[in-house]
């Protein structure tokens, strides 16, 4: 087996396990797009994408419509899944927020969406194209985008409750 797809899937493992432990775990919201994770998951993502790119020489267009169809439905679950996380404010006025048993049910269909998307893809384009692997190696950029675009929609959510004077949620709301 090849080193690179081992290497490629443990650190998916790990990067997998650790968010989905946070998104389950009470933390500030970060008003200023807290894009830390998601501007390093998308680094690396691009690095693998770059290198599986280079190894089976072209996706072609079938893989780039791929892509974007992947991208899109990142996008339609990542908006979803904002309004299943929990905010309220704190006694000191920060606003916090935890994921929800459907925050984690639509993380896991998010990534079983990537990968369906891969597999059927992989189905349709034929013998003659060969993009076997292209969801493994876009896994991390994936999430990048997911990310990123949730924290961006539950940002604007503490926004809006701000913008509207919202009223302090009691300690019992973390639970």
């Amino acid at each position: 087996m090849n080193t690179s797809l081992i290497l490629n899937a443990l650190i998916a493992v790990a990067v997998v396990g650790l968010l989905l432990y946070r998104q389950l775990v009470a933390r500030r919201v970060k008003t200023d797009g807290g894009g830390r994770m998601m501007l390093i998951l998308g680094v690396i993502g691009i690095a693998q994408l770059a290198q599986f790119v280079e190894s089976s020489g072209s996706i072609g267009v079938f893989g780039v419509g791929t892509l974007v169809v992947s991208f899109a439905v990142a996008a339609v679950l990542s908006t979803v899944r904002s309004y299943s996380v929990r905010i309220w404010q704190s006694e000191d006025g920060s606003w916090w927020r935890r994921g929800t048993a459907v925050t984690l049910v639509l993380w896991l269909v998010s990534i079983g969406s990537h990968f369906g998307i891969d597999v059927l893809a992989g189905k349709l384009a034929g013998p003659t194209v060969d993009i076997h692997g292209l969801g493994n190696a876009t896994l991390l950029l994936y999430l990048a985008l997911s990310l990123g675009l949730q924290n961006m929609l539950v940002a604007r959510r503490v926004a809006n409750q701000v913008g509207a004077g919202a009223a302090r949620f009691p300690s019992a709301a973390r639970r």
